[in-house]
């Protein structure tokens, strides 16, 4: 008898998991209708473990560059399923270029709408790092 209710309970908890992340992928997918190409995304780390939130859709174009050189980008979906997006780097900047130089370009490619979790690793103590997010189409 338990084992059953156990049961019943399961199947009514995963359709409602299911349909939250169906809310959420159309969410994600009608706030990509409405983004519009220049910033999406301007935020400065100051240690590995900051992070922020960017939503970037499927078939755009997305250009990061930050301040500093020797950090790398990493990005993961927050939806559990969708793949992370591509990042490609450029132009790898020099951590000791100093001020005015040593920054890096990368590309960004998501295969899916939706927001996505994203930190800067490789930041030097006492050094933070701007990074910036353009849609370019």
């Amino acid at each position: 008898m338990r084992a059953s209710l156990l049961f019943s309970a399961l199947l009514v908890a995963v359709p409602a998991t299911a349909m939250a992340q169906g809310d959420s992928a159309s969410s994600a997918a009608a706030a990509c209708a409405a983004q519009k190409t220049g910033l999406v995304f301007n935020e400065t780390f100051s240690s590995t473990a900051d992070f922020g939130r960017v939503l970037l859709c499927a078939g755009s174009t997305y250009k990061a560059e930050t301040n500093r050189g020797g950090v790398k980008l990493s990005a993961r979906a927050l939806l559990p399923g969708v793949q992370s997006p591509r990042i490609t780097e450029l132009m790898g900047g020099n951590a000791a270029g100093g001020v005015g130089g040593g920054g890096a370009i990368y590309t960004l490619l998501a295969y899916a709408d939706g927001v996505y979790q994203i930190q800067v690793t490789g930041v030097q103590a006492a050094a933070s790092v701007t990074l910036r997010i353009n849609r370019t189409k």
